[in-house]
């Protein structure tokens, strides 16, 4: 079933720097697989437009109310400039991606070229967001629409509820709040804001300077021309925010001036005895990577939790504990484990990020003598005696001296990881690393298996989590990924680096922290008792002659 999203910030200008002859002149003809319009903007989005609901249905060649795609240029992926045809009718578009469910877009009116000039260059059932970005907390409100009302309405029983309950089984739990209204004047017939309950779904939110958007759709509401709303509020003001009456964001100016204006009055705090105790080893101090990289602190019975958001001040919440659920947190000083994938491999690569050769720290302690190679691989390998440390190289010598030993002694590894955790979840093995100068995530989720007896297969995540959809074979941030690897054991003589594997079926199952390697004494041992029973059978030989 084609879903329905809905365009609810629309400006209509006319653009004719865009269709200009200057602009149109250095473009080749048409050329269907030059035009491909991202798949995020596929379907059919609503939008309100001079007072009517519009439908409009976007394909990857063509927009049904603009024709088909001439041209396109895309700015950082959310910014969008499009040239459409629709008979001899030409359309400049602009989208801009304010989220998954919620677009802007900037429009010309038709433009007809001259002979032979050549052109160029939501839904009924949408995918909700969680509301924590949008609207979170409890309040008391009064409101003011302008066109109904000259004096701000406020009783006691008006309050907004927007809270999130962590481990629930429900995702739409988390992605609705609701709004709890009153009338003032018992002869309002408006049904703007109606004498009862109003349930919104979060649709998403956008930053434009300090203003902060989100768009909510009504869950209760069937007609499509009331179900979808925008907010607008500052970052610098936490007391007025403005909502739209139509599915329209140009409206709001300001969060004191629009349609509707609503006034946050902060209820008080009620102390929240706790009822139960979390376990002893969960005590210290934490970091939640799901929430911009949170400092936890944990204590018996509390959980104190701050963070910065790029768009916004330093927020605290604390959590009490009521009942004992799971959730997912790194230690902030993470101690190192035995990893899962321990040996000497090579490795392809491919994804968007790559590992690439560089010196960690920025400079050498010493000079680097230069070394002649017959062959440079990439080099994956867990080869310190406890296996607790990744160490990849982009561009590892693989040439030995005339006793078997590497002649690259002096390059140091390009990443140093040390493994924090694994599991097996949905059939999938799980890893997480740690490496204080990644600059990006200090921990990184990997997906892993053994694909044959000597041959692996590694994905590893933007971050600190893996998508759902990520697999061994995942490589792009589609899927949440940054680079795929294909590794072939190839440990030589002199490396002592034994392969080991574990799938993560049981975690918690000891294993010996140690890898049991030979070394020169051990041989030297075995030398010492191959002389000595060699000197011992000449001896019996030279008394079984003289005898």
């Amino acid at each position: 079933m084609a879903k329905l999203k809905i365009i609810v910030s629309l400006f209509i200008i006319q653009i004719s720097t865009c269709l200009s002859q200057n602009f149109l002149s250095n473009v080749v003809p048409y050329n269907p697989h030059r035009c491909n319009i991202p798949i995020t903007l596929h379907g059919e989005w609503f939008s309100l437009e001079n007072g009517q609901n519009i439908f409009t249905t976007i394909k990857s060649d063509s927009i049904s109310t603009m024709g088909s795609c001439i041209e396109i240029q895309k700015t950082n992926n959310d910014n969008l400039t499009i040239v459409l045809q629709q008979g001899g009718c030409y359309h400049c578009l602009r989208i801009m991606i304010r989220t998954l469910n919620v677009l802007e877009k900037i429009s010309s009116g038709c433009v007809s070229l001259n002979y032979n000039q050549v052109p160029s260059i939501q839904t009924t059932k949408p995918s909700a967001k969680n509301c924590r970005s949008s609207l979170e907390g409890v309040w008391n409100f009064a409101y003011l629409n302008k066109y109904t009302a000259s004096v701000e309405c406020q009783l006691p029983e008006m309050n907004i509820t927007a809270c999130q309950q962590p481990g629930t089984h429900f995702f739409n739990i988390n992605q609705q709040f609701s709004v709890h209204y009153r009338k003032c004047d018992p002869n309002d017939q408006s049904t703007e804001n109606p004498n009862g309950e109003v349930q919104y779904t979060c649709l998403g939110d956008w930053y434009i300077d300090k203003n902060h958007y989100f768009a909510v759709v009504n869950s209760r509401e069937s007609r499509i021309e009331e179900k979808y709303r925008c907010f607008l509020a500052n970052r610098d003001d936490d007391i007025y925010m403005t909502k739209s009456i139509t599915a329209e964001c140009n409206t709001l100016r300001s969060p004191q001036s629009g349609p509707e204006r609503l006034r946050f009055i902060p209820i008080k705090v009620e102390s929240v005895p706790p009822k139960c105790t979390l376990p002893h080893n969960f005590t210290g101090n934490w970091i939640n990577p799901f929430n911009y990289d949170a400092k936890v602190l944990i204590n018996s019975t509390h959980m104190v939790e701050k963070w910065k958001p790029d768009d916004g001040r330093e927020r605290q919440e604390i959590y009490v504990c009521q009942e004992r659920r799971w959730a997912s947190m790194d230690a902030e000083s993470p101690v190192g484990i035995k990893c899962p994938v321990a040996g000497k491999f090579m490795f392809k690569q491919y994804g968007e990020q790559l590992f690439e050769t560089r010196i960690r720290g920025g400079v050498t302690e010493a000079p680097i003598p230069n070394v002649y190679c017959h062959q440079n691989i990439s080099d994956f390998s867990v080869c310190d005696k406890d296996q607790k440390t990744i160490k990849i190289d982009a561009d590892y010598c693989t040439s030995l001296d005339y006793l078997g030993r590497p002649k690259d002694i002096y390059t140091q590894p390009d990443y140093v990881m040390s493994c924090v955790g694994f599991w097996k979840e949905n059939l999938k093995s799980y890893l997480i690393t740690y490496d204080p100068l990644d600059a990006q995530s200090k921990f990184r989720c990997w997906v892993y298996q053994r694909t044959a007896l000597t041959e692996f297969r590694m994905s590893m995540a933007v971050g600190a989590i893996c998508h759902i959809q990520q697999d061994i074979y995942s490589h792009s941030s589609y899927e949440g990924a940054q680079v795929a690897l294909i590794m072939t054991e190839y440990e030589r003589e002199h490396d002592n680096c034994g392969m080991y594997f574990d799938d993560g079926e049981d975690p918690y199952r000891q294993i010996d922290n140690s890898a049991q390697q030979l070394s020169s004494a051990v041989t030297n041992r075995l030398d010492y008792f191959n002389l000595v029973a060699f000197f011992t059978i000449m001896l019996v030989m030279q008394s079984c002659v003289f005898r």
